[in-house]
């Protein structure tokens, strides 16, 4: 505090131009988002004896408490506001700025309030303090900001009376950007305790995109998950990015990396030399936890870990054991850079012993990362080695292969068994040649199982569309692999990939469920999600939505509760959720999905996976008016189904193209498309995709006559004898697109009356499918929405779609964990939301709020 001004012990009447600011909370710039989220929890403050909101800099503490503070003060409740400073570091002094702030806000208490040169100890001081407030009639808010400039035996001196033997109306807000001590908050054990951390305080998706959108930003879904996941919802890094957008022709990444340098230095700063020395190599870290901090040499890491915490550096706990810690990715990155300038030598070694403890625990993604970067490639080469198969079996063979690619190791410098693990990975990442080649150059000994080599070809040929030959191959295989159970389950899946294709419904579901080893779930992660995804398009085909998505669901839901931390395996079945959605309305939740998995699909996956993702992605851009961009997906989409010579993902491609060219008003190119998708159908017309490519032709056809009004002879006629067919095969969702656009064509030739009795025999079953999106080529009286809107009566109404989407997985009994893995936010989030949810239902705990979901069916309330 500076010279000039009087500090709060001071007996001076009338307080300084500097004490008057700090009693006032600072004024909200016009900018600033509104976020109900946060703010709707300003009541709450009224049933709490203590609040507390802790969390590094920049993450909007203070805005909130302001935001609450004029909240209440609105409501009537007599509010004060105390902005700690160093000079409050005394108990007395910290007494006599919470006198002072009651004083000038509530003048009717300052006469009762303690004055420092009456008062000859602390505690007369708090004893006075203490009565004043019980005294006091209305509830009153008084927040300190800033309680990091007051130590713990400040804060434990002068707040605990006031917390033993709480005032009844009075309500104390702590704000700190670190962690307040233990010995205080446990002064209010016996009272309910308010308290937001910094993942209660991080910017949701939603938040981010409102934020975005009010500075003038329309960031796609992919853009907006790329800034979330890098942001981690931390609002200073949102704020940095729009003044970036502002001047990016001037510089503005610069400007990003100088805005956020100058925040994380002013923490580094004020930390003691050999607190930021031990810091720094944390950067170079994804993950770290006690043991590991130990084997790097660091003392009592349990207690750099609190130390951590305690100083709000940025650090997040994983799962629910807390034993696992990260840093902010930005933080991190700062921290490296300066290590990496000030000290290289330092950073590399760091990593090499880091890496050799990791590789002791078979976290082998980040052992053989930390040695890549610290230059040791033959380290990186003798680990690959070692872990390669099982890198694949839990789905990480992406990364496996960009390992490959950063050794520029020749597959010949790998083992053989090495190689057959490669083989595996290229197959999956949709590299066939590459497998291909792999699989001829290995050497028949060497310990190589040829019945091993046989599986993989079996799921290349599946892969590949060859299905009934990759099928039989499979079925040849089984009995070598009985204690095997990850080779097993591929075997089990080429199965059952060839039974979908062939629509054999009953040999599909009377297979036998994937086998795994106890205390090794992780390693068939990825064999579950393939059976899930084909389960889910078995439903889909079949037209049950909501079966369809249960499987995706119970698939995000193992992913969760598995561990695996790859975030291509969450991508993988995002495509087919995100169909699904499209299917039935639901667009944003569509362009979420697909913002996760586009990436991955076109790296690994199968046929059906590529056109789920891609497709649907073109036929949202389409939807959207985005016809450039949806002209381009299906380009993307072209090229794919040519380099793979897919015939099925060509027809697929064309349908889309012509649906783009008839939205453009260009019938020429769409006749086109029709005519190439005749050819197609000609040349395939002994495979088994010959319905599906029929499919896409008459679907075109009909499409096209509608628009035009000229109409083929017998094309109604071929059109019905297709949807028979489908029909016959149980491949109910093509066989209503026929029938739909069937409807559409007698419209526009004004056979109304043929077009009303065809809507009256389908419409039911469209409903029932919830696949209402179908109807939309219609004309609007025809049309149905997504869902009846909830009645006003009901709680239910209250409620967002995402709330109404965790109510619906409380009901399932899915724990807070699960539900944020499934919906990629944090728990805190999760729980956040519940807490509102109760609020908008009355309820109390989970099971009240379950018991609302099954209501919500009875009402004909939409529960997503």
């Amino acid at each position: 505090m500076s010279e000039d001004h009087p500090s709060p012990h001071s007996t001076t009447q009338q307080p300084s131009v500097l004490q008057v600011s700090r009693l006032h909370p600072p004024r909200r710039g016009r900018g600033l988002l509104s976020r109900p989220r946060l703010e709707d929890l300003a009541p709450r403050l009224l049933e709490h004896g203590l609040a507390i909101i802790q969390a590094p800099p920049g993450y909007g503490k203070t805005t909130l408490a302001a935001a609450w503070l004029e909240i209440l003060a609105a409501q009537g409740v007599a509010t004060a506001w105390l902005t700690l400073d160093h000079a409050d570091d005394s108990p007395a002094g910290l007494l006599h700025g919470l006198a002072t702030s009651l004083g000038v806000a509530n003048p009717d208490l300052a006469p009762d309030l303690p004055a420092p040169e009456h008062s000859p100890s602390v505690n007369a001081m708090a004893v006075c303090l203490s009565n004043a407030l019980h005294r006091h009639t209305g509830h009153i808010l008084l927040v300190l900001d800033d309680c990091q400039h007051a130590g713990a035996s400040t804060l434990q001196e002068a707040l605990a009376p006031l917390l033993r033997h709480p005032p009844p109306r009075l309500h104390l807000l702590l704000v700190s950007r670190r962690q307040l001590p233990t010995n205080l908050l446990s002064q209010a054990r016996e009272h309910p305790l308010l308290a937001l951390d910094a993942e209660s305080l991080r910017f949701t998706s939603d938040e981010t995109q409102a934020l975005l959108e009010r500075a003038g930003q329309t960031p796609t879904a992919s853009e907006l998950t790329t800034i979330q996941e890098t942001s981690a919802g931390w609002s200073t890094a949102l704020r940095a990015y729009l003044l970036v957008a502002r001047k990016r022709s001037h510089g503005g990444s610069a400007a990003l990396s100088r805005r956020l340098s100058m925040v994380f230095d002013a923490m580094l700063t004020e930390l003691d030399t050999d607190f930021r020395r031990q810091l720094l190599p944390l950067g170079l870290l994804e993950t770290f936890n006690a043991p590991l901090l130990a084997h790097c040499r660091y003392h009592a890491p349990e207690r750099f870990i609190d130390a951590l915490e305690q100083r709000q550096l940025f650090i997040g706990a994983q799962g629910d054991e807390r034993s696992w810690f990260n840093l902010h990715p930005l933080f991190r990155q700062h921290m490296t850079r300066l290590l990496e300038h000030e000290d290289p030598e330092r950073a590399n070694a760091f990593r090499r012993r880091a890496a050799a403890w990791l590789a002791e625990q078979g976290c082998w993604r980040q052992a053989i990362s930390l040695a890549l970067a610290a230059g040791d490639a033959h380290q990186a080469h003798v680990w690959i080695q070692q872990c390669a198969m099982d890198l694949v079996e839990q789905g990480d063979f992406l990364n496996l292969l960009q390992w490959q690619r950063q050794l520029k190791a020749q597959p010949g410098s790998f083992s053989a068994r090495t190689r057959l693990a490669l083989a595996w990975a290229a197959a999956l990442a949709m590299q066939h040649e590459e497998a291909s080649a792999l699989l001829e150059s290995l050497p028949d000994e060497d310990g190589i199982d040829p019945w091993e080599c046989r599986a993989l070809r079996a799921m290349l040929m599946a892969l590949n569309e060859q299905a009934d030959e990759g099928a039989q191959l499979a079925a040849a295989c089984l009995q070598h692999f009985g204690d095997q159970p990850w080779i097993l389950n591929v075997l089990n899946n080429v199965q059952r990939y060839a039974m979908l294709r062939a629509s054999q419904w009953h040999a599909l579901y009377d297979l036998p469920s994937l086998q795994s080893k106890p205390l090794a779930s992780t390693c068939y992660t990825f064999n579950r999600l393939y059976q899930h995804c084909i389960d889910s398009l078995a439903d889909i085909q079949q037209a049950h939505l909501t079966s369809a998505a249960a499987h995706i669901e119970r698939a995000f839901a193992e992913l969760a509760e598995s561990g695996a931390t790859n975030p291509n395996l969450r991508a993988f079945p995002s495509g087919f959720l995100a169909r699904i959605r499209l299917l039935q309305g639901r667009i944003n939740e569509a362009e979420a999905l697909l913002a996760d998995s586009l990436a991955f699909v076109q790296m690994g996956g199968f046929l059906d996976s590529i056109m789920a993702s891609l497709g649907s992605s073109a036929a949202l851009l389409r939807r959207q008016g985005q016809l450039a961009q949806a002209r381009q997906r299906v380009e993307e989409i072209e090229a794919i189904a040519h380099r793979r010579q897919w015939p099925r993902l060509l027809a697929q491609a064309l349908l889309e193209r012509s649906r783009i060219s008839l939205q453009e008003l260009k019938p020429e190119e769409a006749r086109a498309c029709v005519l190439r998708l005749q050819q197609l159908c000609s040349k395939h017309c002994q495979t088994a995709e010959t319905d599906d490519i029929a499919h896409a032709r008459v679907l075109a056809m009909l499409e096209l006559a509608s628009a035009t009004g000229e109409p083929p002879t017998a094309l109604i006629s071929e059109a019905e004898a297709l949807a028979a067919r489908l029909g016959a095969a149980q491949l109910r969702l093509p066989q209503m697109e026929l029938h739909i656009a069937m409807i559409g064509l007698l419209c526009r030739m004004g056979q109304t009356d043929a077009a009303e009795r065809k809507y009256n025999e389908w419409q039911p079953a469209v409903r029932q499918s919830g696949a209402l999106a179908l109807l939309e080529s219609l004309p609007a009286r025809w049309r149905l929405t997504a869902a009846p809107a909830p009645a006003r009566g009901s709680p239910l109404h209250a409620l967002t779609v995402k709330e109404r989407l965790i109510l619906q997985c409380v009901a399932r009994g899915e724990s807070n964990k699960v539900m944020a893995k499934a919906l990629g936010v944090t728990p805190e989030t999760i729980k956040s939301h519940l807490k509102n949810i109760f609020s908008k239902l009355n309820v109390r705990n989970r099971t009240q709020a379950a018991a609302f979901a099954s209501s919500g069916v009875d009402e004909n309330i939409p529960m997503p």
